[in-house]
């Protein structure tokens, strides 16, 4: 299933809302199995089957590097 619109209204405002199944590597990446996605017009939300890399927690070291900068 497509997740650039909404199934519902068409709206075009619509991401990943929460997984079920997900998984932190030892790397700091989240990678999620099958997440849902929710609209933010009509509020509706849908299963995708896909697995896709949330996010990716940086390391101590790039925060201590970025406050030493400032």
């Amino acid at each position: 299933m497509d997740t650039k619109e909404c199934p519902k209204c068409g709206s075009d405002q619509v991401g990943p809302s929460f997984a079920l199944e997900f998984e932190k590597k030892d790397n700091g990446i989240v990678v999620v199995t099958d997440p849902f996605f929710a609209c933010a017009i009509c509020e509706h939300a849908w299963q995708v089957k896909r697995v896709m890399v949330i996010s990716k927690f940086p390391n101590d070291t790039d925060f201590s590097d970025a406050l030493d900068e400032l």
